[in-house]
């Protein structure tokens, strides 16, 4: 099973950055940490390749938040 939250000393900053995200932003974030390319998440979910691409950004600015 993966584990996220693998270092025990920043698993709570982890914890905080992964609970600030919605639902299906953890959703998009665990495809990609599978492996799964923008094209292969687009083609599942649906959508075109730009707006996974723009839900990508919008996680990663809610990040950036928390530097």
């Amino acid at each position: 099973h993966f584990n996220l939250f693998r270092c025990s000393r920043t698993q709570s900053r982890h914890r905080v950055l992964w609970n600030a995200l919605l639902p299906q932003q953890r959703e998009l974030v665990m495809k990609k940490l599978r492996g799964m390319s923008n094209t292969d998440i687009a083609a599942a979910e649906g959508v075109t390749e730009a707006a996974v691409r723009n839900r990508l950004k919008k996680v990663q600015e809610r990040f950036k938040i928390f530097k």
